[in-house]
């Protein structure tokens, strides 16, 4: 809600604007002609940005191929693009067992945004992810021996924001354990699988 306010609201907001401000130039003008492509412009950075929040929102590959293999698949792509050594440990749920979709969405932006996290930050190019299903709960744990840092001081970042909410909004508990120099840990409880 905030990206669709913030983001995508002033960006409309700005394409109004634009198109205001043409509506008083005379048109086929030198002047005319750079707001238009400048609206346009906008427009092209709008719809991508929509397909980005889109994408965030659900990721297709849950539709189609469900959690387990979504996650082989993000572990894949950040081996490759990013050279991060993932182990990864899935239990108590075949390749074709299903949880719900919002217990899916959670649990894979949370190890997508804690792998991103570790590339970004750790300063090391392992990590550990191990989830657990059952019908009573889903424990997720995404793990590094990197340099940690202090969760007290970056608790307002976006990432760790982000991560706390979706946990919250279906019922779950995150926590994330580091210190300076220790490594990380995140941890994620979610009832019901």
């Amino acid at each position: 809600a905030r990206d669709l306010h913030d983001g995508i609201g002033q960006s409309l907001t700005s394409v109004l604007l634009g198109l205001r401000v043409l509506e008083q130039t005379s048109a086929g003008t030198a002047e005319w002609e750079h707001r238009q492509d400048d609206v346009r412009e906008l427009v092209a950075e709008i719809l991508e940005e929509v397909r980005e929040l889109a994408y965030e929102l659900r990721p297709a590959i849950l539709d189609d191929f469900g959690l387990n293999v979504a996650l082989t698949r993000l572990v894949d792509s950040m081996k490759s693009r990013l050279g991060l050594r993932v182990d990864l440990r899935v239990s108590g749920l075949e390749d074709s067992e299903r949880i719900g979709p919002d217990l899916e969405t959670v649990v894979y932006r949370v190890v997508q945004e804690s792998l991103t996290n570790v590339a970004r930050h750790a300063h090391t190019d392992a990590a550990e992810v191990s989830v657990n299903c059952s019908d009573e709960l889903i424990r997720l744990e995404v793990r590094d021996d990197g340099c940690g840092f202090d969760p007290d001081a970056c608790g307002g970042s976006l990432g760790l924001t982000g991560m706390r909410e979706r946990a919250s909004l279906v019922g779950g508990r995150l926590t994330i354990i580091s210190a300076p120099g220790a490594g990380t840990s995140v941890k994620l409880e979610v009832p019901g699988g």
